[in-house]
Formats: C-alpha cells, sequence, structure tokens
C-alpha cells in the first residue's frame, strides 16, 4: 500500500438501503409475515437500528456523544488511547481493519495513529449504511496525514461487508471492529448468535480477529444520566426514526401526538430502553396493521454486560480470547475490550 487513499468510497449494497430498510420495517415492526420475535422467546414490535441512524439520525448521534453526561464514547476513546501501543502490536502488518458501523471514528485514530508510527500499513474500511457518515468520518479524522493507512470507504450493511472482505481481501488478516457496544449488545441468544454468524462467515484462521468494546456499567444512577434527555436529543433522534418510517413505507402511519416517549431501565441482565406507547388506537391502513392503546414499539436499547457476562457469550459462540481484558475505570463505569478470535473456547 502507497500512501493513503482518500475519498474512495465502495457501493457495496448501500444503494439497495431503501429496500432493506422496508424490509426491516415490515418484519419487526409491521410483522408481515408473523410477531417478531426474538431467540429467547420475547416477542415485541421494534423500530430497526437502521432506519434511526440515518444521515439525519447520525448528525444526532454526534452531538449526543459530545454532552457531557453521555461518558461512553470519551470512555472508549480513553481507553484506546491508553492501550493504543499494545493494540497496534497485535495488528499485523497489511491488515484490513474493517470498521463496523464507523459512526464516529475519532475514538480509533490514536490506534490509527500508532500504526502509523511504527510504520505498519493497513487497509482501513469504515462501513456504514449511510454514505455520508463515511464522508465525515474519514474527513473529520483528516487520515490523509497518515501515509502508512490506507482508506476504503464501505457503503452497505454488515452482510455486505463481511461478504465484500470474503471477495476482495484475499490472504490478508482481517480484524472486525467493533466499537460502541456493537455486537453483544443484544439479549443473550441473539447475541449469541451473531457472534456466531461473524466467526462463521468472517473469520478463517487464527490471524483473523475482532476487537470488541462493550460497556458494562452496573451503577443505575450513572446510566439513567447518560440518557437523560434535558437537551432533547434523544427525544428528536428517535423520533426522527418513526418519520423516516413513514418515508420508507410509503405512509403517514406515524404521529408525534398519538404517541409518548417511555424509558425503561431492567436488570439481569442490566439494560435500559426507550419504548413508545400508544396513547389511543393507532392504524396503519395501507398496511392493515392496527396498533391499540399501551401497545409498545421499542425503539432504543442499551444491554450494560461486564466481564464475566461477555466471557459467557463467547463460550455460547465458539471465540477464545487472544489477549488479556482491557479495562478503564470512569468513576462507577467499568469500560473493556476485548479483542477475539475463532476458535476453540480455551
Amino acid at each position: 500500500m502507497n500512501g493513503t487513499k482518500m475519498n474512495q468510497i465502495l457501493d457495496i449494497g448501500g444503494g439497495k438501503i431503501e429496500s432493506y430498510n422496508k424490509a426491516l420495517l415490515e418484519k419487526k415492526l409491521l410483522w408481515s409475515q408473523e410477531p417478531f420475535t426474538t431467540l429467547e422467546g420475547h416477542v415485541q414490535r421494534v423500530l430497526p437500528t437502521p432506519i434511526i441512524y440515518g444521515d439525519k439520525g447520525l448528525e444526532l448521534w454526534a452531538s449526543i456523544t459530545h454532552l457531557p453526561s453521555y461518558y461512553q464514547t470519551r470512555g472508549e476513546a480513553a481507553l484506546l488511547v491508553e492501550n493504543s501501543g499494545e493494540l497496534a502490536r497485535w495488528i499485523q502488518k497489511d491488515s484490513v481493519l474493517i470498521d463496523l458501523g464507523c459512526g464516529d471514528i475519532r475514538k480509533l485514530k490514536p490506534l490509527l495513529e500508532e500504526l502509523d508510527r511504527t510504520q505498519k500499513p493497513v487497509l482501513y474500511c469504515p462501513l456504514d449504511l449511510s454514505r455520508k457518515s463515511i464522508e465525515r468520518a474519514i474527513e473529520q479524522t483528516k487520515l490523509s496525514s497518515l501515509p502508512s493507512i490506507s482508506v476504503t470507504g464501505l457503503w452497505g450493511t454488515f452482510e455486505d461487508g463481511v461478504d465484500w472482505a470474503n471477495r476482495n481481501c484475499g490472504d490478508r488478516p482481517r480484524m472486525f471492529l467493533s466499537l460502541g457496544s456493537m455486537l453483544g449488545n443484544d439479549h443473550f441468544e441473539d447475541a449469541v448468535a451473531r457472534l456466531k454468524w461473524l466467526c462463521s462467515t468472517g473469520l478463517r484462521n487464527e490471524y483473523d480477529t475482532i476487537l470488541l468494546t462493550m460497556d458494562g456499567t452496573k451503577d443505575v444512577e450513572k446510566i439513567c444520566k447518560s440518557y437523560d434527555d434535558a437537551e432533547g436529543l434523544f427525544t428528536q433522534l428517535i423520533r426522527q426514526g418513526f418519520e423516516v418510517s413513514n418515508d420508507v413505507l410509503g405512509d403517514n402511519w406515524y404521529r408525534q401526538e398519538d404517541w409518548t416517549l417511555v424509558r425503561r431501565l431492567t436488570q439481569n441482565p442490566t439494560m435500559h430502553r426507550f419504548v413508545l406507547q400508544a396513547k389511543h388506537t393507532v392504524p396503519c391502513p395501507m398496511r392493515d396493521v392496527t396498533l391499540r392503546q399501551g401497545d409498545e414499539i421499542d425503539c432504543y436499547e442499551g444491554f450494560k454486560y461486564g466481564p464475566e457476562e461477555m466471557a459467557k457469550q463467547f463460550e455460547a459462540a465458539g471465540i477464545r480470547l487472544t489477549s488479556a481484558t482491557y479495562q478503564y475505570l470512569l468513576g462507577n463505569a467499568d469500560f473493556y475490550s476485548l479483542e477475539v478470535q475463532n476458535g476453540v473456547t480455551v
């Protein structure tokens, strides 16, 4: 790789995002075939994550991550600064780093800078469903100043990204980056199934790895404060997602005045979520769906799994750790970053 390649963004499926989002809405929100049920048997209507994090949603999310009360992004950034040297030593020369849902990559820049400082060339691939997000991420981090880091943006889904890697990366080592509580952030069985999928489709040998971060906070006050909506940004984020669903479905079924936004915190496992609750009967005539008073739609779930809980996920998924658990203490919030690889659990 000779120098940084800028503004190279490949459409690996992003051009079909509208049909992809429509299919997700019909499955998880409208129950077009059958009620959506998690692997653990939870029946729920869900506003799919990609609907929330379109171009406008990601702009709102960027503002949320800068709120003083939102500790998660700052904690991850500090973790990556503290451990960038050791992580860089783990990454092999000419590796392909695929950043799943790149969003805000300022927290990753210290690791990329360390790889460049040690003259270890890699191909960095920010992957997202939002092309604008990829463009903004590359521009804001000024990767052009890092000659050892080549950049190819990938516009598409996680599945598209894995398929692209299998077709284009050859024998080069690959590392999938799951930052910001991406993989693992689900009900246990569903989270394990997702990890198994990535291992079976994306990891080929002991040189292919996953770098995963997760918020393991158990402090209820800190969790609730981080989602406090004094600025109104979480409310805007969620409501714009439902407005996007109107556009995707071609049906103005969602009207703000019909719904109440509710916050819930549950334990065992610790999970914070936002739900929309119907104030009265809400019809969606074009889809032959009627939601009754009190019906709820899950629209933002944040699981808080600690190291022991994540270890159970990895064991169930057939993953073994290849490096020690990194921990970063911020007040009462424990962050940890786990580098894992495919193989038999040890």
